[in-house]
């Protein structure tokens, strides 16, 4: 039985903090609500025209005008909240025990339900959040699985102890990579600094 990653990474849009922010996602919806509005007045003189007659040039119509709504409200909650990465499969050695098998199981149906749901909805919410729940404990599960590998295979190799130390140090320098010291409030900041 193999271990590799069973579920590739993916983004969304990070709710939490837009639910966080409804006063800036107003003040960009406001900002960009010309466009929109140009595109629905556009979509209405279309359907207007006497040679838009059957049905499908009406929904191609009404269409491209729900995809310019659509395209205006992601864009500013992206502006607002950004995206949020999930990072899918633990990438570390092979899992052999069936209770982490079984926990990834679990971690993608439960990411099949919350793709399913409607967005928006209570629902999509709490399943997004048995997904990110799910998510910790098998990262968890994972790294207890890991550590317990790495020291039945360290007990072999405390001969060496200058390449011991080189592999701690590496574990310690591949835990901090996906840290950063930098304020993503303060980026305009450091992007001027640099001017």
């Amino acid at each position: 039985m193999s271990g590799s990653p069973t579920s590739p990474p993916f983004e969304r849009l990070n709710i939490r903090r837009l639910l966080a922010r409804p006063r800036r996602f107003r003040k960009n919806l406001r900002r960009t609500a010309t466009l929109v509005d140009e595109a629905v007045e556009a979509a209405q003189r279309r359907l207007d025209e006497p040679d838009v007659g059957t049905w499908e040039q009406r929904r191609e119509v009404v269409e491209k005008a729900a995809e310019a709504v659509t395209r205006w409200v992601t864009g500013a909650a992206v502006a607002t909240a950004g995206r949020t990465r999930f990072r899918g499969g633990d990438g570390g050695p092979a899992i052999e025990e069936a209770h982490l098998v079984a926990l990834q199981g679990q971690r993608d149906a439960a990411r099949a339900r919350a793709e399913a749901a409607v967005p928006g909805s209570y629902n999509s919410f709490f399943s997004w959040a048995e997904f990110r729940a799910l998510c910790r404990i098998v990262r968890a599960a994972s790294r207890r699985f890991r550590r317990r590998v790495f020291s039945a295979a360290s007990d072999e190799r405390l001969a060496d102890a200058a390449g011991e130390a080189k592999r701690l140090r590496c574990a310690r320098q591949r835990a901090e990579r996906g840290r950063s010291a930098l304020d993503p409030t303060r980026l305009p900041e450091y992007a001027a600094h640099f001017r």
